[in-house]
């Protein structure tokens, strides 16, 4: 069972990576190269298994 406080954790990290998906596709119909984009998919990754990992599926 998660406190309050994990939950509230996994909720932010649900939306950060909703946030960062979201830049990614502003980015990209902006036609930003590689040096935006790369360090951009970074981040998703990286969240997503910060995500992954609180959740127990690491």
């Amino acid at each position: 069972m998660q406190s309050d406080k994990e939950t509230a954790a996994n909720e932010a990290l649900k939306e950060a990576l909703k946030a960062l998906q979201r830049a990614g596709e502003l980015c990209e119909r902006a036609d930003y190269g590689s040096q935006v984009l790369g360090p951009l998919r970074d981040a998703q990754r990286d969240t997503q298994y910060a995500l992954d990992t609180a959740l127990g599926r690491n």
